[in-house]
């Protein structure tokens, strides 16, 4: 999991490149950054936002994650079981789960991961999405496949498709 900052920077040294920018002098944009990052077929040039890509990875923990444990589960990214890099393990419920961690509003109760983990994997969590109740139960299936397989491109795909600009036929002619 990377964080939505670095990915930004990353994005900010690629566009640096594609534009020419060198040693702090800085070229125009003749185009949005949108723009290059639509599919070919839409007049792009298939670059990827790298925060969406990234969000794309993570699409694999569908589901409300009721069944998912918060502390004993490996459900962050490189992270390993939470418990482990707990500051206190005395009053950690280890049958808390991952649901039970999500305010009324949706979002992350950080408070409660603060009382016992450091701010880097804080920053971990922050970069999943909450689970939703409204997700359902989890599952392994992928609907948007035909083989019920799960694939980064198409889901890249469905997250971004409705962003993207048909292609301009007037380009066409020039």
């Amino acid at each position: 999991m990377v964080p939505k900052g670095a990915c930004d920077e990353v994005e900010g040294l690629v566009r640096q490149f594609i534009w020419g920018s060198s040693g702090g002098s800085k070229k125009m944009a003749l185009v949005s950054w949108d723009a290059i990052c639509q599919p070919r077929s839409y007049g792009g040039f298939g670059f990827r936002h790298l925060s969406d890509k990234n969000s794309a990875f993570i699409m694999k923990l569908v589901g409300n994650r009721n069944n998912v444990h918060c502390w004993v589960d490996a459900w962050v990214p490189s992270m390993g079981p939470l418990s482990k890099l707990a500051l206190g393990h005395v009053n950690i419920n280890l049958d808390c789960k991952v649901s039970e961690m999500v305010m009324e509003n949706s979002d992350w109760n950080l408070d409660l991961f603060r009382v016992w983990l450091i701010e880097d994997v804080i920053q971990h969590i922050v970069s999943i999405p909450p689970p939703l109740d409204s997700a359902g139960p989890n599952s392994i299936s992928w609907s948007r496949s035909t083989t019920d397989n799960f694939f980064i491109k198409t889901t890249y795909w469905m997250m971004k498709e409705a962003s993207w600009n048909p292609k301009n036929s007037t380009w066409n002619i020039v």
